[in-house]
């Protein structure tokens, strides 16, 4: 066997050493003994010729970052990655429960409590809620349009006169419905 062989042979056992600490946990030894068994097996190289040591060279080069490369990658799903580095929570775990009511707000109009700027409070069936804007300002007092939900809090903006129309519209109706038959004001042919 000559310098060469025995050369990529210690070349292939310092990148299965390197793979090896991804399963054991060697606190760095498995791959310092791979990086000394590449400085040898380029050494091997060079006893063969300048050409063969350049050789030797070029292929720990090139094999030492794509190496470096999936050992990054791979070592979070090994078993002791895993036991090292948290798995990433589910969305159930994130999110703060309950958020179901604060969802049902949008669409809803209210009244600001405080200057939104763009930060304050707003009053929504007669509670309030922290809420922000889109960047524009709004006058405490200002009738505002939830229009989202992010991060536990409304996002708001200045209530539009189509907003407030429909809004009146929608409470007459409601208004209406709720009276008995017999408060209606309907005509004798029943119209």
């Amino acid at each position: 066997m000559g310098p060469l062989t025995i050369a990529f042979i210690l070349l292939a056992i310092a990148i299965g050493l390197a793979l090896l600490d991804l399963l054991i946990p060697s606190h760095g030894l498995l791959v310092f003994s791979a990086f000394v068994l590449a400085v040898v097996a380029i050494a091997f190289g060079f006893r063969v010729g300048i050409r063969e040591g350049a050789l030797m060279v070029a292929v720990v080069g090139l094999t030492a970052p794509v190496l470096a490369y999936l050992m990054v990658r791979w070592w979070p799903h090994t078993p002791m990655g895993k036991l090292i580095f948290l798995s990433r929570p589910s969305e159930e775990e994130v999110l703060p429960e309950g958020d179901t009511e604060i969802e049902t707000l949008v669409g809803r109009l209210g009244r600001a409590k405080t200057d939104l700027l763009p930060n304050g409070a707003v009053v929504i069936g007669g509670r309030t809620w922290d809420a922000l804007t889109d960047g524009k300002v709004i006058d405490a007092g200002a009738a505002v349009k939830v229009v989202d939900v992010r991060t536990g809090r409304l996002v708001v903006r200045p209530a539009t006169a189509a907003d407030l129309a429909a809004a009146a519209t929608a409470t007459d109706e409601a208004a209406i419905l709720s009276q008995p038959i017999d408060d209606w004001e309907l005509d004798d042919d029943g119209e």
